[in-house]
C-alpha cells in the first residue's frame, strides 16, 4: 500500500532529515533548487523534500511512476553517480507539464537550459532503488564542469548514505508502531500458549465433534512458519503425510478459501468431482494406506488470507457429509484460523520486542555518539560565523548565505540538545536528590519570557505560597518545566496569555501550564507524547520543532513517578498538568 504523504510522525521526521540534506546540497553546490524523492511500495516516487532559493512549496508531495526515471536513465549521460539528460534529447511530447523553471539562459556553450535534467538515483547496499536527488537552476547559469562534477559525485555518495539511512529508519519506526498495535491481540492469548500445543488440543476435539476417523491439519509454510502435517486417528496416534500429497492440497485450499466453500474427497456418494485422474489416484492411494473412505476438505484462513486446510476423515464409505457438516466445519475453520493468527502474532511479537530492546539500546548509543560528535563542529561553525560577520564589505548575497547557514546551525543545535536530553531522560538515577520546584520553574519562566515578550504573549507566573520540594534532579525538573512553558509560548499567538502555576495540594506538588493558544485536536492528543511526533494542525507546523519536547516531558515524568495530563480545545488553548508526591527538603 502506498504511504500518504506526511501521514505520520516518523514520515515527518524523514522529511525534516531530507530537507537538511537538500539544504546542505543547495548551499554547498550552488543550485537554486534541490529535490529529494523517495520510492514508495507501489513503485511511485514522491517528492519528499525541496530546498534552495528557488524552492516552491507546491513541488513537495508530487508523485510520479518510477518507470519515468527508468526512461530518463536510458537516454542520460553518466557523470559518476549522477545522470545528465540534455534538453534536446527529450521529445516535445514528453516535456514535463509539472514544473518548468523560469530562468535566464546565459550566452555560453555550456549554458544550462530550463529543460536540462541532472539527477542521482539512490540505491541501498543491495542495489535496490530507494529514491533520487534532482538538481536544477544552477546559480552560475551553466552546466557543471569536470571539477564541479567530481564534487557533486562525492556529495552524492555521502548524501545517498544519509538518505537511504533516513528511509530505513522510517521503516523501522513504522515497524515499531506496528508492534504496539499487536500487543492488544497478544493479551487475548493465554500466557505460554504454543502453536504446536494448540494444534494437538484442537485436532482430537475436531475428530470427536464430526464423528470422524481422524483429521489432517496442514498450515502453509509461509511467513517464516513451517508446515504442520498430521493425521490423527480415533486413538490419537499421529501419522506423517507425504510431502507430495501436501503439495497437491495447497492450491485447492487457496481456491476454496477464496470461494468460502468445502469439498468432499473419496469414494462416498457425495464426493465432488474436482480432481484430475492422476490427482484422484494419489488421493485413493493415500486413503487406502490409512483405511479411509471419505474426507471433508475444509480451507483454513483468517480474513482474506488462506493459512492451510483441514481434512476431516471417515472410514465409512456410506457416510454423507451434510450441508450442516460443511457449514459447521467452515465456521470452525474461521475460529481456528483466528486463534492461529493470534498465537503467531504473539510469537512474532516476542521476537520483535527482543529486537526493539536491542534497537532502543542501539538508538541511545547512536544518539550519544552523534550528539557528542556534532557539538564540536557546530561550536566551530558558530565561531566561524561570528568571524565572518565581523569582516568588512560583505556583499548582500553573502549576508543572505550567512543567515541561511546560521539558521541551519541553530536548528541543528536545538536538535542535538533535545536528542541529548531525551537520551539522558531514558537513563535511571537522580531520585536521591531533592529539588525546589518553585525556584526551578521560575528560572524556566524567565528564560521563556524573552520569546514571550518578542511575540507579544503575556507570561504570568504564580509561585507557590509555601516552598514545594520534589524528589528528582533539578535538571530533570527544569527540563519538564522548560519544555511545557516553551511549547505554550511557541504555540500561543500574539495577544495571547500563558499562565504558569506551582503549588502544594494535599501533599502533592502540582505544576500547571495553561495557554490560550491554538489547542490540540483529539486525534493528535493520542500521540503528542511520542518521539518525533508533531501535530497535523497546519498552524502548528508553521513553527519549527523536532517533536521531541513532549516525549522528553513524558519520559521524565515516568522517571520521577509523576502523573502527566493534558486538557485542550482547538483554537481555545491547552492545560498541561504534572502531579507528583512532595518531598521533604
Amino acid at each position: 500500500m502506498a504511504r500518504s504523504f506526511d501521514a505520520s510522525a516518523s514520515e515527518r521526521l524523514l522529511v525534516e532529515t531530507l530537507e537538511l540534506v537538500a539544504e546542505g546540497l543547495a548551499q554547498d553546490m550552488g543550485f537554486g533548487l534541490v529535490v529529494i524523492s523517495t520510492l514508495d511500495d507501489d513503485e511511485m516516487l514522491t517528492r519528499a523534500a525541496v530546498a534552495g532559493v528557488r524552492a516552491e512549496p507546491d513541488l513537495r508531495g508530487h508523485r510520479y511512476p518510477a518507470s519515468e526515471l527508468e526512461r530518463e536513465l536510458r537516454r542520460s549521460d553518466v557523470w559518476g553517480r549522477w545522470r545528465f539528460v540534455p534538453h534536446d534529447r527529450i521529445p516535445p511530447d514528453e516535456m514535463s507539464e509539472d514544473y518548468v523553471p523560469v530562468m535566464p539562459v546565459v550566452d555560453a556553450d555550456d549554458a544550462w537550459h530550463p529543460m536540462d535534467l541532472l539527477f542521482a538515483p539512490l540505491y541501498d547496499e543491495e542495489g535496490v532503488l530507494r529514491g533520487t536527488i534532482g538538481l536544477d537552476i544552477p546559480l552560475s547559469g551553466k552546466r557543471p564542469d569536470a571539477t564541479q562534477r567530481d564534487r557533486l559525485d562525492e556529495y552524492a555518495r555521502r548524501a545517498s548514505r544519509a538518505v537511504v539511512d533516513a528511509v530505513e529508519r522510517e521503516r523501522l519506526q513504522r515497524q515499531t508502531r506496528l508492534s504496539k498495535r499487536l500487543r492488544h491481540a497478544v493479551r487475548e492469548i493465554n500466557d505460554g500458549q504454543q502453536l504446536k500445543t494448540m494444534l494437538q488440543q484442537v485436532q482430537p476435539l475436531l475428530t470427536e465433534c464430526f464423528d470422524a476417523h481422524g483429521s489432517w491439519l496442514h498450515l502453509n509454510p509461509t511467513g517464516g512458519y513451517p508446515a504442520s502435517d498430521r493425521v490423527h486417528n480415533w486413538c490419537g496416534e499421529a501419522v506423517e503425510i507425504a510431502a507430495g500429497t501436501v503439495a497437491l492440497a495447497e492450491p485447492f485450499s487457496t481456491l476454496l478459501w477464496e470461494a468460502q466453500e468445502t469439498g468432499v474427497l473419496g469414494a462416498g456418494p457425495d464426493a465432488d468431482v474436482w480432481l484430475t485422474t492422476e490427482q484422484q489416484q494419489t488421493v485413493d492411494e493415500l486413503f487406502g494406506s490409512l483405511h479411509l473412505a471419505t474426507a471433508l476438505f475444509v480451507p483454513l484462513g483468517s480474513g482474506r488470507t488462506p493459512l492451510g486446510h483441514l481434512l476431516i476423515t471417515r472410514s465409512d464409505a456410506d457416510a454423507v457429509w451434510t450441508q450442516e457438516d460443511r457449514s459447521e466445519a467452515l465456521d470452525f475453520a474461521h475460529d481456528l484460523g483466528a486463534a492461529i493468527v493470534r498465537i503467531r502474532v504473539a510469537e512474532r511479537e516476542a521476537q520483535l520486542l527482543r529486537e526493539l530492546r536491542d534497537l532502543h539500546l542501539a538508538k541511545d548509543q547512536l544518539m550519544d555518539t552523534v550528539t557528542h560528535d556534532l557539538r564540536n563542529p557546530l561550536a566551530a561553525l558558530d565561531n566561524l560565523l561570528r568571524m565572518l560577520r565581523g569582516m568588512e564589505e560583505i556583499p548582500p548575497e553573502g549576508e543572505t548565505m550567512l543567515d541561511s547557514i546560521s539558521q541551519v546551525s541553530r536548528r541543528m543545535r536545538r536538535l542535538t540538545d533535545q536528542l541529548m536530553a531525551l537520551s539522558r531522560a531514558n537513563r535511571d538515577g537522580g531520585l536521591d536528590q531533592v529539588t525546589d520546584l518553585g525556584a526551578v520553574v521560575w528560572e524556566s519562566v524567565e528564560v521563556s519570557r524573552v520569546l514571550a515578550d518578542a511575540k507579544g504573549v503575556t507570561l504570568q507566573w504564580t509561585p507557590p505560597s509555601t516552598p514545594v520540594h520534589v524528589a528528582g534532579d533539578s535538571l530533570d525538573v527544569g527540563s519538564i518545566a522548560a519544555n511545557l512553558i516553551g511549547n505554550a509560548v511557541t504555540y500561543t499567538p500574539s495577544g495571547g496569555e500563558v499562565r504558569v502555576v506551582a503549588e502544594l495540594v494535599d501533599g502533592l506538588a502540582v505544576l500547571e501550564v495553561t495557554d490560550t493558544g491554538i489547542g490540540i485536536a483529539q486525534e493528535d492528543r493520542e500521540r503528542i507524547f511520542e518521539e518525533f511526533d508533531r501535530s497535523a494542525n497546519p498552524r502548528a507546523l508553521r513553527e519549527s520543532g523536532s517533536g521531541l519536547g513532549l516525549a522528553i516531558v513524558r519520559t521524565l515524568c515516568q522517571r520521577l513517578g509523576a502523573t502527566l495530563t493534558v486538557e485542550s480545545e482547538v483554537d481555545k488553548g491547552s492545560t498541561f498538568r504534572v502531579v507528583v508526591s512532595a518531598a521533604s527538603p
